[in-house]
């Protein structure tokens, strides 16, 4: 007998069964299907597999005939059975939004709302109409009502200003007047909401919305950055700028500066890639105790300072390329005090035969691990890359005589995720991130159980 079972309530463009019940290799029984509205041919076997693109209400019948051994006196058995399939459409309008709850932590409330009773489920892996996370990008949410068929809805959360603004230069400068007017980078992030105010002496200098433009800075003072998302501002760190006069020198009597050879070298078995420079960097008759700096355009050199050696061993510098520096060329720039005070720059360019290592992501450290090299100068907390990915590398110093030391890595719930004891006042530590989701974390230096320093992280993969 022919017993028709299946979902009668279906979703459009979602494929569905029907079984009219039997033994599929039953060779004896065959099945006819028919729909109404009908197909424009029909369906057989006692499993059928159908999708219907328009909704609306549909029957279906199913014949089964027994055909019994010809010679047997018996006729052919005939059965049937029917079943009404209601097919819905996608559910109707969804909507999603978010409200941003606490700026310090970046608590934000995601909410979505449907017209009927259902379930959603979010793309961060939570479920009901409200969420809770504490990071900014895309989500999605989709919502099944109570006969199975799915809508969806993207919510955009703007990122926390916060995590843009590491970029911006923070300390003390000293800046020559002679090339002024020196530059600020812009930004342009992925939310066009931004407000933006270029900040000087404490004062707004220049705002607007959208991409952040570049800001030239051509007198002393001190600057700042602030960005604001719609929900939030924040305020980058300040940097003091002074700037002097720095008369030109003829210098060229004086000391012996040129470039010997640049080369670029990969480690057969590490696979680690360095670049180098080697020049002739000598005091001919400079007053004793000048001192110097040597910088980059578009690099990062170490040592970048030192006293003006005697002749005549050359010397030899690490270049490590700013992120998207490709060469094929770059300018150094060495900068002679003398003890008077008097300044003398001067300037060699370099040639690359091969394009320089790629800094552009994290690249490997002298011990093999992951981390980016953005400055030479002595911080007591640089986190870098930040943003970071799966490692992030902490150089600290730690000052006063302590009997206990350690690094600490908290997420925005105030829950300690790593921490790690230190003896030395001075070094670096590399943070372990592969397992840790997106988000702003606090990295935090203690001493002696007291909050010594502490900066934001921002990991982002």
């Amino acid at each position: 007998k022919v017993i028709i079972s299946a979902n009668q309530d279906q979703c459009i463009n979602q494929p569905f069964t029907l079984d009219a019940g039997g033994p599929e290799d039953d060779t004896s029984v065959s099945h006819t299907w028919q729909r109404i509205p009908t197909w424009t041919s029909a369906k057989y076997g006692n499993v059928i597999t159908d999708e219907v693109s328009t909704p609306g209400v549909y029957k279906y019948y199913c014949t089964s005939l027994s055909a019994y051994p010809m010679g047997s006196g018996l006729p052919a058995c005939y059965n049937m059975d029917s079943i009404t399939i209601t097919v819905h459409g996608t559910p109707g309008s969804i909507s999603a939004s978010y409200n941003v709850l606490d700026c310090d932590l970046y608590k934000v409330k995601l909410e979505a709302y449907a017209p009927a009773p259902g379930v959603f489920n979010w793309s961060n892996g939570t479920t009901g109409d409200t969420t809770i996370t504490y990071t900014g990008g895309p989500y999605r949410v989709w919502y099944t009502d109570t006969f199975g068929c799915i809508n969806h809805e993207d919510v955009y959360v703007p990122k926390q200003p916060q995590e843009y603004l590491w970029i911006f230069p923070r300390g003390c400068y000293d800046l020559c007047l002679q090339s002024a007017p020196y530059v600020l980078k812009g930004i342009n992030p992925d939310w066009l909401s931004i407000s933006w105010d270029w900040i000087k002496n404490g004062s707004s200098d220049v705002s607007g919305y959208g991409t952040v433009p570049d800001y030239s800075l051509n007198s002393s003072g001190t600057y700042n950055l602030a960005l604001g998302n719609g929900s939030c501002t924040d305020t980058s760190e300040t940097m003091f700028v002074n700037f002097i006069d720095c008369p030109d020198v003829n210098c060229s009597n004086d000391i012996d500066f040129n470039v010997l050879r640049v080369w670029h070298y990969i480690d057969p078995v590490t696979f680690k890639c360095t670049d180098s420079i080697e020049v002739n960097l000598f005091n001919i008759s400079a007053p004793p105790g000048a001192s110097y700096t040597l910088t980059a355009k578009n690099g990062l050199i170490i040592p970048g300072s030192g006293i003006l050696p005697p002749p005549p061993v050359p010397s030899k510098f690490r270049f490590i390329a700013k992120p998207g520096f490709s060469g094929s060329t770059d300018t150094l720039v060495l900068k002679v005090t003398y003890p008077d005070g008097r300044v003398c720059i001067v300037t060699r360019i370099i040639t690359f035969s091969v394009p320089p290592c790629d800094n552009s992501l994290a690249k490997r450290t002298d011990d093999g691990r992951e981390a980016t090299i953005v400055s030479n100068e002595i911080a007591r907390l640089l986190i870098a890359p930040n943003p970071a990915q799966d490692l992030a590398s902490v150089e600290y110093t730690f000052t006063g005589k302590a009997n206990q030391r350690s690094i600490e890595l908290f997420d925005m719930t105030g829950r300690r995720i790593i921490s790690e004891n230190v003896i030395e006042p001075d070094g670096k530590a590399i943070l372990h991130l592969e397992n840790l989701s997106n988000g702003i974390y606090q990295v935090i230096l203690r001493q002696d159980g007291k909050v010594f320093l502490h900066s934001k992280l921002s990991i982002a993969k």
